[in-house]
């Protein structure tokens, strides 16, 4: 983890101190007014057993706390100051008890964090399904629509929207049945938000029409920044459902306004609404066609992101030159493609070796983590919608493909030289001096 060095100076008296008004409710009259004093710290580790538990509530992850504290000691002994420091000098005390210091501590270790505590898992089969019709009685104060396509003997409804598209649903012709999701039905599909903490969202309707296709679908008046997230995870959930029991499931989103113009006689009236199908990763000849077209402006290979062919080790240098490889993609104008186990012959090595080297994870799983925290620690976490993570199977070896689009920013790269824009320039990245990188970047981000 990285973060700027942080200063040692005296906290602030404004920190330590607060003021408490107290004014009796009926007629307004100041009845208290004390200023108190929080005590300082007289420890290190009560501040690093504070920092511990914030972070562990921060990523969910409150077990952890035994595993966290020595972390954080050490990253505020060795990294945060920009040197070793002794964290029994009083001085040092001081300085990390400040709100900056919790602020910028808490912001590195959440950051690396909620990139590993989240695993994507095959899916699976757990039973048969639930009836609707199991859910048990309750009571309903709100909106209700009364229909006879749907096993309630009332359509619970939010809001008017619903209440209007449950009127729909019951008069459309291709519609055999469907069901408002109450919540005692408990039925939810996992998501990552934003901020990558693990989620639960509740599709309003299921459907089944006339041909037999089954749809989640989904009201919405106004949409958040976790909307389109949703919007994957329930798309993700269709395929796999389809996939596992041979139903055809598919999603569909139903935004108020679109609805108010669309007026649909007929559920295939809002078929025009359908989200694009979720990208598919290419087949194994469209990958060996690119490899067969060689590295260009937008295409490179790698042997491995750690483990040295040639010196028959790890080495750490190998992923740096991951890193600057994609930043150059980032910073063009067309985004490229890195695939790693090639050689730069074009020769399929596969990711064994570099698998071996990952103790905990020695599998894709732990080479996909490693990869993710690698990239994401170099360019910030809002670079994660440029970047796509894929694995193909080609000649029973398996590959990594990196898919990276342009970045909306400048990505720097931090080496030896210190801050460095790279750019890829036909088959090669490379370094542009700060002149270079000031003229390229007014260019390239011009609007």
């Amino acid at each position: 983890m990285e973060c700027p060095p942080l200063p040692r100076k005296e906290g602030d008296s404004a920190e330590r101190n607060f003021r408490y008004e107290g004014y009796d409710i009926v007629t307004l009259e100041k009845q208290i007014d004390r200023t108190y004093t929080i005590p300082d710290a007289q420890t290190s580790q009560e501040v690093i057993s504070y920092y511990a538990k914030h972070i562990a509530q921060d990523v969910k992850l409150p077990s952890q706390f035994a595993e966290l504290a020595p972390k954080v000691r050490e990253f505020l002994a060795t990294r945060a100051f920009g040197e070793h420091v002794d964290l029994d000098d009083p001085a040092i005390i001081t300085a990390i008890s400040r709100r900056t210091t919790l602020y910028v501590t808490v912001k590195a270790f959440v950051a690396t964090l909620r990139a590993l505590v989240i695993e994507e898992l095959q899916p699976e089969l757990e039973h048969g399904g639930r009836k609707l019709s199991s859910t048990p009685p309750f009571p309903y104060s709100r909106p209700t629509v009364a229909a006879t396509k749907t096993v309630f003997n009332l359509v619970p409804c939010d809001n008017a929207f619903e209440q209007e598209f449950a009127r729909n649903l019951e008069t459309m012709v291709d519609v055999v049945r469907f069901a408002k999701l109450p919540s005692q039905f408990s039925f939810a599909i996992e998501y990552t938000d934003s901020a990558s903490n693990l989620r639960y969202y509740e599709p309003d309707f299921v459907a089944v029409l006339a041909d037999g296709t089954h749809f989640l679908l989904e009201t919405k008046g106004r949409e958040d920044v976790d909307v389109a997230h949703k919007d994957r995870a329930a798309q993700i959930w269709c395929e796999n459902a389809t996939l596992l029991t041979g139903i055809a499931w598919r999603y569909l989103k139903i935004p108020q306004p679109e609805f108010k113009k669309l007026q649909p006689a007929d559920f295939e009236d809002l078929l025009v609404l359908a989200p694009p199908p979720l990208p598919t990763p290419p087949s194994s000849s469209a990958i060996l066609t690119l490899i067969a077209g060689g590295e260009s402006d937008t295409l490179e290979f790698k042997s491995s992101i750690r483990w040295d062919l040639r010196e028959n080790k790890v080495n750490p240098v190998l992923e740096k030159v991951i890193v600057k490889t994609i930043a150059g993609f980032l910073n063009s104008t067309q985004g490229g493609t890195l695939l790693i186990g090639i050689t730069d012959e074009g020769a399929i090595v596969g990711l064994q070796l570099d698998y071996a080297t990952f103790t905990k994870k020695p599998n894709r799983d732990g080479f996909e983590l490693h990869l993710t925290t690698l990239l994401l620690n170099a360019y910030g976490k809002d670079c994660s919608a440029f970047l796509h993570i894929s694995f193909h199977q080609l000649d029973g070896k398996e590959i990594c493909e990196v898919k990276v689009k342009p970045a909306n920013r400048p990505i720097f790269v931090k080496d030896d030289k210190g801050q460095q824009l790279y750019i890829r320039a036909n088959n090669q990245t490379l370094p542009l001096s700060m002149e270079e990188a000031w003229n390229y970047s007014r260019i390239r981000w011009s609007s």
